[in-house]
């Protein structure tokens, strides 16, 4: 039952000439192709690792800006939750807002 395992150079040997000259092309494209495939999981593999790099900096950052800030906010004695509020306009910057508008 158990038949001996024949690779894949036996196989084409066994072919007549004239298959395996057509075949040698389609091959070798499959080669080429495999190769590139190969590259490609590579290249993102890498790329995976580069992303997951920079994402784990940005939220060292993150959490680095919000101590800085609530530090800022203890110095100048606010409470977090307040809002800065904005600074009036002068009464030429609201007429030429007006004037934008219309």
């Amino acid at each position: 039952m158990a038949e001996p395992m024949l690779n894949m150079s036996e196989i084409i040997e066994g072919l007549s000439p004239m298959l395996s000259d057509k075949l040698s092309p389609l091959i070798t494209i499959f080669k080429a192709v495999g190769i590139v495939l190969l590259v490609y999981i590579i290249f993102l593999i890498l790329k995976a690792l580069f992303s997951w790099r920079a994402s784990h900096r940005l939220k060292i950052i993150a959490k680095n800006v919000e101590e800085i800030n609530e530090k800022l906010d203890i110095l100048i004695k606010k409470k977090p939750e307040e809002k800065p509020k904005a600074k009036p306009e002068t009464e030429k910057e609201e007429k030429e807002k007006k004037l934008k508008k219309k």
